[in-house]
Order: C-alpha cells, then sequence, then structure tokens
C-alpha cells in the first residue's frame, strides 16, 4: 500500500480482489496518507471483522468523495 501513500492516484478500484480483514489496516494505512484519492471501489470483497473499524476510521478523514 505504500504505492498509494506516495502516488497521485484520484480513482482506485479494488474490485473482487478477495480483500478480507486482514487487508484493512493496509488499506487504511494508505488511505490516511493519500491527498489525492476521490473514489475508492471496494465491491465484492469480504470485508468485515475487528480490523474493519480502521478502514472506516480512515475514510473519515479522508477526502474520498465516492465509495463504492
Amino acid at each position: 500500500m505504500e504505492a498509494l501513500t506516495t502516488s497521485q492516484i484520484e480513482e482506485l478500484e479494488l474490485d473482487n480482489n478477495h480483500l478480507t480483514d486482514s487487508s484493512c489496516p493496509h488499506l487504511a494505512s494508505g488511505i490516511r496518507n493519500n491527498k489525492t484519492l476521490r473514489t475508492l471501489s471496494l465491491s465484492g470483497n469480504n470485508l468485515g471483522g475487528p480490523q474493519f473499524r480502521d478502514l472506516m476510521a480512515a475514510l473519515t478523514t479522508s477526502r474520498i468523495e465516492k465509495l463504492l
């Protein structure tokens, strides 16, 4: 997820990538440090569980305008 923190990416589609709860802290870290991401798509992944809260907390402070 280091690439997410240093890139100028505005839209990220991670649909159907078999992401799970263990992916959430890595996604959260990338989202917290990215200033340009506006659209994030996570459809079709198995996100949930205790670490999902990290991801939700990161989204509240991000600049993401559209979550799919």
